[in-house]
This record gives C-alpha cells, structure tokens and sequence, in this order.
C-alpha cells in the first residue's frame, strides 16, 4: 500500500515530535544558542549528572591519619605526593561542603606559608578507579576554624580516566592554605595526591580595561577591534600540565575584543597563571584566551595557546587558566565577549609568573647594603646598583655553574672599560664581585659573609619635609 505525500508530511511530523519528546535528544537542543538571544551563561554544555561508582569493598582497620583537618599533612617542598587509602575516611563535624560537586570522606593537607607568590598545582590524577574531587581553601582564621575558610579553587573531572581532579590556584605571601581532597558522592579508595608548586618572582601584571578600548596604561602592544567567532567553553581549563586544543563554538559572528603582548623575558620556559575578573554589577558576558605570539583576529585558531573553558557569565564570577609561555616567545591574551554587540565592559585581567627577567642570585656588600649586584645564573643577566651614588647598570654577560661555585663574567664587548667579574659559593653562603662601570677606572669591590640575609634593594626616598 502506497502513503499519499500528505500522510507522509503528517508522519514525519509525528516522528521528529517523538524524537524531541527523548530527553536525550531534546538536551541537545538545550546547547544551542539561537540568533538574538543574549547568553549568560558560562559555559556551553550542562553540568553532568553522574552515577557514583562502586569502589572496591576491602577495608582498612583505620582511618588516615590526615582524615580530619587536624591531622592535615603539611607541604613543606615540592614537588609533594602521598597515597593514602580512604576506605575509612570519615565527614568531620562542621567540614566544609565542595562548591563545585558532592564531594565526601576527604582526606587534608596544608600548604604551609612562604614568602614568596606560588603557582599551585594539586591533582589525583593516578588515583584511578577512584572517582576524585578537590577542594582548597585560603586559611583566614585557626588551622581549622572551618566558618573561617575561604574557597579558592575546585574541581571534580579533569584528568586521569576522566573521573580525577586537578586544580590550580595562585598562594599569596605570607598565607596558607588547607587541601580537601575526597570522593565523589563518597566514593573511596587509594587516592594519590600530586602538588606541584612555582614560586614566582616577578610582580603580576594587572590589566585594567574597557572592552573595546583597551587599558591605556598597559606598557607593552595592545590592540582592539572585532573577531571572528569564539570559542567553545566546554567547562574545562587549561593547565601548565595538561594543555587543550582549540575548539570553535560559533565560527561567523564578529564580537569585540582587546589583546595584550607580554614577552618572555625569563630565558626559561615560564608556567603563567590568567585571571580575568569582572566588576560586581558586571553585565558583559567576557571570555579570556591567550596565543603564542601574535593574535589573528579572522582565524581565532591560528597561534592558540589556551582558554579557561568557561566565561564571566552574568552576574561575573572570575575566570582562571594556566599554560606554559616557551622562553623567548610572547604572550597574547585576549579578552572578548561571548555575545555580538557588546561593548565597553570593564574588566580586569591579571597575568602571574616569571616572565620578567629575573635574578636568582644576589651578592650584597657587607659594608656599604646599598651597594649589590643582582644575577641570573642561567641566562647571565645582571644588575649592578650603588644607592648611595644612585649609581646602576644592567647587562648580560657569561654564567657558569660548577658544583658549590656560580661565576659570571662581562667583559663589557662594545662599551670601553666596564667589566664585570662575579663568583659565588651557594653552599657556604660566601660571595664577592669587581664592578667597574663604564668610562671608569676605579674598580668596585663587593665582599659577601652570607648571601642568604641580603636585603638587595635601594631604600626608598625619605618622605618630603611638612610645609612650614
């Protein structure tokens, strides 16, 4: 028997309606963003909605002993593992509840105080089957005065089988902070905990901009103007140990944007941290991504480096991602909007890790403490300054590393008369170096007792006298 076109249309009908009546089926279409709809959300895909998974029923006779937060297992170098069995990990009174997932029977550990700016990394990633999740938190209060903690980054899926945890954060001087590390929805086992950690010696650059204009302030190349598309936020951040590749959500519609070169000026491959912030009234939805020297904005692929997975949204909350910049290579970041039309956002992105030049050695004068040279003993950089004399001079010459002796030598090349001699013993803290600078034939002499107290810093100017 034959079906008349007409009773065909009304079959295909009744067909495409019961497809979309499938919850799987119909979900797809809740990842679709129609033309003209503003969308304020932070991410393109839903929360996935998991099962726990049955973990292995041997027992221990015991819980860790870093179960409760009393017992946290402190830091105290890195890089830091432990495996700990949490088959008999238990919920103490008060513990604080996982922001972003279920997380329970979690085990702690403290990341003590230091005080220099660190770049944290903390995953479970060979912790496989165990279903992970990782929660850390800024100590504001007693070591454990749980109503005293601050969230600071989270983490369920990432690494591993897909069902382990990695985290990144940036540690403050001076602050500690408390690692909860457990299982979703309660599921227990062997769980290995990774910390990896890189302490940083150059101030972070902060980027205070208008969406479209740019920051005025911002020392390096900067650019404004519109993209080609964007990029999808599929949930997942990149990290310095696990990099993504680019994925295009929306390939056609022109959206604002702002991009940032940074080079890096370190002479080593630097691990870089990017948060981009809005304002608490915030209304833009903003995307942060960053590419190896230089940004194409009609082929939003070309040069990518990283995204952090998720925008703004509104109202804002704070975006992260970390990547590794390679030495000598520039960093673009660039800041957009998610939707076509908007414009003039304020915005803030600050940029932490060691893409300065920077010095990892100091021989300071035990006479005259404003008078030190600053080195690095890889690339050969350094630094000279008299402050009393308001003298300085910078430049590159030859470094070498043998056992407990660091040397570097200038010879000065093209400019007459400078000279720079340095040796150093690490190992019994004793330094000494010959500066003469350029032009001049008296010879600057610097003995070191102890290159671990220096101070290395020009005092600052005393404050104006009060007006009479």
């Amino acid at each position: 028997m034959r079906l008349r076109k007409k009773n065909l249309a009304v079959l295909f009908v009744l067909i495409v309606a019961a497809l979309l009546a499938i919850p799987a089926v119909s979900s797809l279409r809740l990842n679709t963003v129609s033309a003209g709809v503003q969308d304020t959300s932070r991410s393109d895909v839903q929360k996935k909605q998991k099962t726990p998974r049955v973990h292995n029923p041997n027992a221990v006779l015991a819980a860790p002993v870093n179960d409760n937060c009393s017992g946290a297992i402190s830091i105290n170098a890195c890089p830091f593992t432990d495996t700990k069995d949490t088959t008999m990990a238990t919920n103490e009174a008060g513990e604080p509840a996982s922001t972003c997932t279920s997380q329970s029977n979690s085990i702690w550990y403290t990341l003590p105080a230091i005080a220099n700016t660190r770049t944290v990394t903390v995953d479970t990633c060979g912790s496989s089957p165990v279903d992970t999740a990782v929660m850390v938190y800024h100590v504001t209060g007693a070591p454990c005065d749980f109503p005293a903690f601050v969230p600071v980054a989270c983490n369920d899926d990432f690494c591993g089988d897909g069902f382990q945890s990695t985290v990144n954060f940036t540690a403050d001087p001076g602050q500690t902070y408390k690692i909860q590390v457990g299982g979703f929805a309660g599921d227990t086992g062997t769980i290995t905990t990774n910390v990896a950690c890189q302490e940083i010696l150059c101030d972070n650059i902060v980027i205070n901009g208008t969406l479209g204009s740019g920051d005025p302030s911002f020392p390096g190349p900067q650019t404004s103007g519109n993209v080609t598309g964007r990029l999808n936020r599929n949930g997942i951040s990149s990290t310095c140990n696990a990099a993504k590749t680019c994925l295009i959500f929306d390939p056609a519609n022109l959206r604002a944007y702002d991009a940032y070169s940074i080079p890096n000026q370190s002479g080593a491959d630097a691990c870089v941290s990017v948060n981009l912030s809005e304002p608490a009234n915030g209304t833009c939805n903003l995307q942060s991504n960053a590419y190896l020297g230089s940004f194409v904005p009609g082929s939003i692929c070309t040069n990518y480096l990283a995204d952090p997975g998720l925008s703004t949204g509104v109202p804002p909350t704070a975006t992260n991602m970390s990547f590794i910049v390679p030495a000598g290579q520039t960093l673009v970041v660039v800041v957009m909007t998610t939707n076509p039309g908007e414009t003039g956002c304020a915005y803030t992105v600050t940029v932490t890790g060691n893409l300065c030049q920077q010095f990892d050695f100091c021989v300071q004068d035990d006479a005259i403490p404003g008078r030190f040279i600053l080195i690095n003993s890889t690339t050969g950089a350094y630094e000279f300054h008299d402050c009393s004399k308001n003298l300085a001079l910078a430049g590159t010459g030859t470094a070498g590393i043998f056992f407990c002796k660091v040397t570097l030598s200038d010879g000065g090349g093209p400019v007459p008369n400078r000279s720079v001699s340095v040796a150093l013993n690490p190992c019994t803290g004793f330094g000494n170096a010959q500066v003469r600078l350029p032009g001049s034939k008296i010879t600057i002499n610097i003995s070191d007792s102890d290159i671990f107290n220096n101070i290395c810093a020009c005092p600052p100017p005393p404050p104006p006298p009060p007006p009479r």
